[in-house]
């Protein structure tokens, strides 16, 4: 991933985000493919929208966020609006909202936007090249979906991905996750905590 990018560190500063070592190791990995399997509600997505920002906020970036539904798929987007309107209060040239929800975003002077996709849809998933690509509880989306769908539309630009999820058995996605954990595919990098590892779990009980 040798592209030119604002500095993150700053950035985050800036907004006020301190990276838990765990999403740090995820935040300074330089695969280009990587996948971040954590339990529930340890921050994995919210860290997912800090960890997209910076690209989105240099010039002439695509970016996509894909979740097996577009709810999913707006968490992190809405996170990231949050940041660039509200937070830096940065122009946007163009954004469309459906029932409260994010569908896209273009930001004024940067030609760079921001997409909400949902995998259940695989026909909007087609035609386009992109640098940026997260992809939101990946291991609830088809295997084919990643194999004919969302992989070709990184390679034009030979963008990256991050794979969030919490664990789902022995499925395509912890093949891809072992692959982060060999040396044989230097372009992966993986993952796993549990939910009691983060800062941002409340254990109630």
């Amino acid at each position: 991933m040798k592209r030119k990018i604002l500095n993150k560190q700053k950035l985050w500063k800036i907004l006020g985000y301190s990276p838990s070592p765990e999403q740090l190791a995820v935040h300074n990995s330089t695969a280009r493919f990587r996948i971040n399997v954590q339990g529930r509600r340890s921050g994995k997505s919210y860290s997912a929208a800090k960890e997209v920002l910076p690209y989105l906020l240099s010039p002439n970036q695509k970016v996509w966020v894909v979740a097996p539904t577009l709810d999913l798929a707006d968490k992190i987007v809405r996170e990231v609006k949050q940041d660039v309107i509200m937070n830096l209060r940065l122009p946007i040239q163009h954004k469309k909202e459906i029932s409260g929800q994010m569908h896209y975003m273009k930001l004024a002077g940067l030609n760079s936007e921001i997409w909400a996709k949902s995998s259940d849809r695989p026909e909007s998933l087609v035609g386009e090249g992109i640098d940026a690509l997260i992809v939101e509880e990946s291991a609830k989306v088809k295997k084919v979906v990643w194999e004919q769908y969302l992989r070709p539309t990184l390679s034009d630009k030979e963008g990256w991905a991050l794979f969030t999820t919490t664990p789902e058995g022995f499925n395509w996605i912890y093949d891809l996750w072992q692959r982060g954990q060999s040396n044989e595919f230097p372009d992966w990098d993986s993952w796993q905590h549990p939910s009691w590892e983060s800062p941002f779990f409340k254990d109630d009980i």
